[in-house]
């Protein structure tokens, strides 16, 4: 059996780390029940929080270990914390750096198993692949690079997937990171003094790697990260901007940079490194800036468009101004109030013959609303492509196209959520809320909407709007 500590620094987000650690437990469990060769201790180190944390870690997770700190180890102190009574108390093989805001992937553990297994892997560093928790496709470490005559230091964050399924780098991050227990007996701890935040973890992986210990980063290694969870930025601030300069809270902290710099490059090269990556991180708030600007005068026109343009008493001049929003087809009419949400995409199409009256709401934003021909679309509808994911726990929004087949009557204060598409001549009765799909030639009411009877018409009208100024 070969022992394993995981260690969890913690400081005051109760939430976060229940979390973490329920998903962490759920996927040791797993493998668990497929494998014994490797047994997990979890150290968690409480660097002072206040917030009950380990009193509910201690009443809810009996099996993990909890230390304390008095709120000045931050990370880096906090791992060497929790290193150390590893080392001393559990006597594993391998210890595993760790974040309490990972969501890790079932057979996470599985692979980790299988890559121990590998000799090539067996006294190696041995890093994850970190995605964005909200963002599931979008990579945000997969090894990190160092180039000395350059004065780069980057993190690579393409999907470049090889045969082998891994990358060797140069130094790896803090999360999901597996070192061999001869790691800290041949370079020590992580320099605590010097980088108490942000940087220990890439120069304690630069020194295994100088200490001529290989490292890895694994594809089937898969961990999720809230990158919104930790850390101070600016935000398009310049004061915000300012503060991270000086804050060991912020990953742009000068002294940090002065010290890992001219740690890992020469005098000029150390400059150059300090400047690129402030002056990529000064202009990336003037970036924020100018398209807030932007945002802003978008949403001013869309502003003048719901209160005073979709108000004019001319259908013609309606008809002119809405084509900003969505392609009308020949004959069709958008009557007065009718309000749109989309900043600049014309995702609204409409076909011919088609009126949508007064006081309805067309929400383009993400999703594409479809109408065919022959449409009429009663008062007050609302057509949503876009909504929030109530089980998110970031309350994440979701959208779906939303697609009107011909012949379509929708009857007064229809409610009509993402995602669904209402089949040619079928009827939809006042009040009712939409949240599935509804066949050709059917007539559904209710909240939720239900099958109340079938159309028996052949569909062979054209509408025609005759009024002028509605």
């Amino acid at each position: 059996m070969i022992r394993v500590s995981i260690i969890i620094p913690v400081h005051n987000r109760r939430k976060v780390t229940i979390k973490g650690l329920s998903c962490l437990n759920s996927a040791l469990d797993n493998y668990k029940k497929k494998s014994k060769g490797l047994e997990f201790e979890i150290v968690l180190v409480d660097d002072g929080s206040n917030d009950n944390t380990s009193g509910y870690v201690s009443d809810n997770f009996p099996f993990v270990h909890i230390i304390y700190g008095d709120g000045n180890l931050w990370w880096s102190g906090a791992i060497n914390k929790g290193v150390n009574y590893a080392l001393d108390k559990l006597k594993p093989k391998y210890v595993m750096f760790w974040n309490d805001d990972l969501v890790v992937d079932a057979e996470y553990f599985s692979n980790l198993d299988d890559i121990l297994r590998k000799d090539r892997f067996k006294c190696s560093v041995n890093a994850s692949k970190i995605y964005h928790e909200n963002d599931k496709d979008k990579v945000f470490y997969y090894g990190g690079f160092l180039e000395e005559r350059k004065g780069k230091l980057y993190i690579n964050r393409n999907n470049n997937q090889n045969k082998e399924k891994y990358v060797e780098c140069d130094f790896t991050g803090g999360m999901g990171v597996l070192f061999p227990v001869s790691v800290f007996d041949k370079i020590g701890l992580v320099d605590n003094r010097n980088f108490p935040q942000y940087y220990g973890d890439a120069d304690f992986s630069l020194r295994a790697k100088k200490a001529g210990y290989k490292i890895y980063c694994h594809d089937g290694l898969k961990l999720l990260n809230d990158r919104n969870s930790t850390g101070v930025y600016h935000n398009g601030s310049i004061f915000k901007y300012v503060q991270s300069l000086f804050s060991i809270k912020s990953p742009f902290k000068l002294l940090v940079h002065f010290k890992f710099a001219l740690k890992y490059f020469s005098p000029i090269m150390a400059i150059k490194f300090i400047l690129r990556k402030h002056l990529i991180y000064f202009l990336s708030i003037f970036k924020i800036k100018f398209k807030s600007l932007i945002k802003y005068l978008l949403q001013l026109r869309l502003l003048i468009y719901n209160k005073f343009l979709n108000k004019i008493p001319s259908k013609s001049i309606r008809k002119f101004f809405s084509k900003i929003y969505m392609n009308i087809g020949q004959d069709s009419s958008i009557r007065s109030n009718v309000k749109v949400l989309s900043l600049f995409h014309k995702h609204i199409s409409i076909g011919k013959n088609t009126i949508i009256n007064e006081d309805c709401l067309l929400d383009g934003r993400t999703g594409k609303i479809y109408i065919g021909n022959n449409v009429s679309i009663s008062r007050e509808v609302m057509v949503y492509t876009l909504q929030h994911n109530i089980d998110c726990d970031y309350f994440n929004t979701e959208s779906g196209d939303v697609i009107i087949n011909d012949f379509v009557w929708i009857g007064s204060r229809v409610i009509i959520l993402p995602g669904v598409e209402i089949g040619e001549g079928a009827v939809v009765a006042s009040g009712a809320v939409v949240t599935k799909d509804i066949p050709p030639l059917s007539v559904y009411g209710g909240i939720p909407a239900k099958l109340i009877k079938k159309r028996k018409s052949n569909l062979l009208y054209n509408l025609i709007d005759n009024q002028y100024f509605q």
